[in-house]
């Protein structure tokens, strides 16, 4: 399991995102373990459907963020294949902060990555 660093941009700006989302309000270095049940998004009273396109809105806001800092997607990924890789994460209530994270890994390059 990787660990929680803000070594890796990918961990940092993530939690940034969902920060400035107002959807967590933990300082960094406690927020991976944090369950996107956790997250202020997830509330099991709303339907299905709008539910989806919440998650849907949020994954669109974090990938417009980490563009705006400088992430370029990676070579063999396509944007829609990254948001829906988000997408996943984020509806899955027992994912952390630190697997969406990851995924955001696995789908961009970061300013401090060689290209």
């Amino acid at each position: 399991m990787t660990n929680w660093t803000a070594e890796k941009s990918a961990h940092l700006d993530t939690w940034f995102s969902l920060l400035r989302l107002g959807q967590i309000r933990k300082p960094f270095n406690i927020s991976g373990k944090i369950k996107m049940s956790e997250l202020t998004y997830y509330d099991p009273t709303v339907s299905k459907d709008s539910f989806k396109v919440e998650v849907a809105l949020i994954a669109h806001t974090i990938d417009n963020v980490l563009t705006s800092y400088g992430a370029k997607l990676k070579n063999n990924i396509s944007r829609k294949t990254a948001l829906n890789n988000m997408i996943k994460v984020l509806l899955n209530k027992e994912k952390t902060i630190l697997d969406l994270a990851e995924i955001n890994n696995e789908n961009y390059f970061y300013e401090n990555e060689i290209r």
